[in-house]
């Protein structure tokens, strides 16, 4: 139980301190495993392990999302 709580308090401190996930500061919700979310996701991380500064990552994700472009 102790254990538990640790982590829980670690993992709380950390999002204060760096803030949501990038999937949810995109919009992208995983909790009900859609595939079209999950697909997202994925477009989401190769955007953001290019070599390209985040801001862009951003933007891109968001205007494939836009343009209708975010599914298989």
């Amino acid at each position: 139980m102790v254990v538990c709580i640790t982590q829980q308090l670690v993992v709380k401190t950390l999002l204060n301190r760096l803030g949501p996930s990038y999937s949810k500061g995109l919009g992208i919700d995983l909790s009900g495993g859609d595939d079209g979310e999950i697909f997202k996701w994925f477009l989401a991380s190769l955007l953001y392990g290019a070599r390209i500064p985040e801001s862009i990552a951003s933007r891109t994700f968001k205007q494939l999302v836009e343009d209708g472009l975010s599914t298989p």
